[in-house]
């Protein structure tokens, strides 16, 4: 089991260095601290080219999605931040769905 940050990192940095897809959802109460959590995160992975309003969407749209998604180079780490707000918003059958799935595919193709 993983107990400390340095952990959680390390396999976070390991999977993305082997070309694996990483989704990281941290969930709790209202003010604990996930948001904070999730940046701590994502610039322990980027390093130096961490920049907060880069790499940090606050109540995203999907198209602020899209944009990050496509200009970001692979292996970067992004927090979505109410990711929940958009994924639920988002019906399998509709098209916004159906083009962010082939956003992400192709994506990852590209690299």
């Amino acid at each position: 089991m993983i107990t400390k940050f340095e952990e959680v990192v390390e396999l976070l940095k390991e999977r993305l260095e082997n070309n694996f897809d990483c989704s990281v959802a941290i969930t709790g109460e209202k003010g604990i601290g996930k948001s904070t959590l999730a940046i701590q995160i994502a610039r322990a992975i980027n390093g130096e080219s961490f920049d907060l309003r880069k790499h940090v969407i606050f109540n995203p749209e999907f198209s602020e999605l899209e944009k990050a998604i496509r200009i970001f180079p692979p292996k970067t780490a992004l927090v979505i931040d109410e990711a929940i707000k958009v994924t639920y918003k988002l019906d399998f059958m509709k098209k916004e769905q159906r083009e962010f799935n082939k956003m992400l595919t192709l994506a990852r193709k590209h690299y």
